[in-house]
């Protein structure tokens, strides 16, 4: 499974380990930092965006697209239980 994560139109890659990083931190409440990851150049080619909609979609069901800035409490407790 590939892991984009979508933030401000930017993009990273991240391995399954990286993402979890990301998520215990966020629960934490201490909060992630992205910038500890290399930021794509562009947006990945297994994403798409709809005129007028906010974020992209993916188009490969291998392909996982997290938006960590709208997740609720709730969210991010489901990641934790997805691991």
């Amino acid at each position: 499974m590939i892991i984009y994560v979508e933030q401000y139109d930017c993009f990273w890659r991240l391995s399954k380990q990286q993402w979890r990083e990301i998520v215990e931190a966020g629960l934490s409440g201490a909060g992630y930092d992205l910038s500890r990851y290399p930021q794509l150049k562009s947006r990945p080619k297994s994403l798409r965006k709809t005129k007028g909609e906010r974020h992209c979609y993916s188009i490969n069901n291998r392909v996982t697209l997290k938006i960590p800035l709208d997740f609720t409490h709730d969210d991010w407790i489901n990641e934790v239980e997805d691991f």
